[in-house]
């Protein structure tokens, strides 16, 4: 017999249905039975075709609902004078039922104070975020481009899915103006939004994109802790006085003039001027 499939890598998923044809090399008397080891599928009546030596079985995975696992198909049957086929051709078939989840986030910046560039917005600080799932994925933006919600103050800002590469995902988020948090994490276990994009694992699946909850070893901040410091200081009662004798109003020569201001945050020294 020779056993065919009208699957490409026999890789198969639960929205699968794969057609096999057994073609024995003579007319068989009676319906031939397929089975798949591993109890998936026990001996079950092939179909027949417009010839006697060529029967088919349609194989319904989300039907059959599988571990997952590998599996070999073989079938069994009798030619017309009663002559039982006795070869072992069979067909090979992996089952992957399981959805690809989401293990944890990191990034690829080292620990550290990260900000915009005011005067060129194209010089802010990028963060680039690893998005890892407990499989190889893929990602079809066709449709429409992942991003992921990040938890930055008032305003919250979306980092942008730029490319993955086996089990990860790798999205982008350059800094905008007037944000102060620290440490940067995601906006919540719903962050990750898909926009119209198709993730799967290589059998099909389609991905899960919950993810880890907020305070574990597994969300941005597991390893790496990133402060976001792009807002720019306010300076608030500013104050001149001098040591004149007669009044702090007034300075003649000699006298000395201090002054005081107030800033929103702590300030750089050597960045002050008067």
């Amino acid at each position: 017999v020779v056993l065919t499939d009208s699957d490409t890598d026999n890789i198969l998923s639960g929205s699968d249905s794969v057609v096999v044809t057994a073609t024995f090399s003579e007319a068989m008397t009676t319906a031939p039975t397929v089975e798949i080891s591993g109890s998936v599928l026990s001996a079950t009546a092939m179909s027949s075709t417009a010839s006697a030596a060529v029967w088919i079985y349609t194989i319904d995975v989300n039907a059959l609902s599988p571990a997952d696992g590998t599996y070999q198909l073989s079938v069994d049957g009798t030619d017309i004078v009663g002559n039982v086929y006795t070869d072992t051709s069979s067909i090979s078939f992996v089952f992957d039922m399981t959805a690809p989840t989401v293990v944890n986030l990191r990034t690829t910046n080292a620990s550290g104070r990260y900000t915009d560039d005011d005067t060129n917005a194209a010089n802010s600080d990028v963060i680039e975020i690893l998005v890892n799932f407990d499989e190889a994925i893929s990602i079809d933006t066709s449709a429409g481009t992942p991003t992921l919600l990040l938890e930055t103050g008032d305003t919250d800002y979306s980092a942008t899915y730029t490319y993955t590469n086996s089990n990860t995902a790798y999205f982008d988020y350059t800094i905008d103006d007037g944000i102060l948090t620290s440490p940067l994490n995601y906006n919540s276990t719903t962050a990750l939004a898909l926009n119209g994009a198709v993730l799967t694992d290589i059998s099909g699946n389609s991905g899960v994109t919950t993810l880890p909850a907020l305070g574990t070893t597994d969300d941005l901040t597991g390893i790496t802790l990133l402060e976001i410091d792009s807002e720019n200081p306010t300076l608030t009662s500013p104050q001149a006085n001098s040591n004149n004798a007669s009044s702090t109003d007034f300075g003649k020569d000699g006298d000395i003039i201090t002054f005081r201001v107030s800033a929103s945050e702590s300030l750089d020294e050597a960045s002050i001027t008067v």
